[in-house]
Parts: structure tokens; sequence; C-alpha cells
């Protein structure tokens, strides 16, 4: 008979960046949808996105926070967390709500900790700072775009 196939210990992908030692998926812009991240892991077959604990439907768009995981019958086996790029607040949107947060942040009123700080960082320089309070402000005015990968 044959050997079944191991379940794999982590996501690989090509398109999208996973960070191995922070558990998280990033680099995701605005309005992918769950089936579009899956297919775009080469782990397809094991992966499935949650949010707050639930199953997310393939249509929904992804947020930050989300949880894409690695299941075997039923048993979530390494968990990531995703990294919308601009969405801090969660919503898989990025919009004045977001623009406040880190206009907040780089006030000092409040903190981005964890996986909003890195979805605010929209330039990728490891800050959440002036620039990406610009970056932000212009999308929401449509004068520019926040580049994270656009998956396929």
């Amino acid at each position: 008979t044959p050997t079944p196939n191991p379940v794999p210990e982590s996501v690989t992908s090509n398109v999208v960046s996973v960070n191995h030692s922070s558990n998280t998926v990033s680099k995701l812009e605005v309005g992918t949808k769950v089936s579009t991240l899956i297919n775009s892991v080469k782990e397809k077959q094991y992966a499935a996105v949650y949010n707050n604990g639930v199953l997310v439907g393939q249509d929904a768009v992804l947020a930050t926070g989300m949880t894409l995981n690695i299941v075997d019958n039923g048993k979530i086996c390494r968990t990531y967390t995703i990294i919308v790029t601009g969405d801090t607040s969660c919503d898989g949107k990025v919009n004045i709500t977001d623009l406040i947060a880190i206009k907040s942040h780089i006030l000092k009123k409040s903190t981005l900790s964890d996986y909003k700080y890195l979805g605010g960082d929209t330039n990728g320089d490891g800050k959440v700072n002036i620039t990406d309070f610009i970056k932000i402000k212009g999308y929401i005015l449509k004068k520019n775009g926040i580049s994270g990968v656009t998956v396929q």
C-alpha cells in the first residue's frame, strides 16, 4: 500500500510573503479573496482561513488578523496571522479608520501592536511613520495605490 503524503509542517509560496519565525503571511493587497490566497500556497489541500476561530468561506475578503492554518482531519497543525497591507483595523479595508490609527500611533496617543503594526507598515521599512500615513491618505483620496502583492 502507498504511504500517504505527510501533512506539511509549514506553508510555502512563491507569491505571498511567508515568515516562519513570526508566523505571518503578509504583503497582501486589499480585496484579496480567501480562495486566491489558498491557491497561492503550495500546500492548498491543507490550507484553511479562519476569523476568530471560525472557518471563512472561499469568497470572503481577507483582513488583517485572520489566520491561514494548516489543517489535518479537522486539527489545526500550524497557524499564520494574515497581514493585509494598510489594514490596521482588521476589517479588510483601508479607510479613515486606518488613517486615524496610524496618526494616533505616530503621535503616541495609542500604539499599534503586533499584526496591526505590520499592517500599518505600508512601505515595508519595518516602521509605522509619516510615510505610511501619507500612503494611506493618498490611497483613500484615490491618488495612489498601496502595493502589497497582487495575488492572481
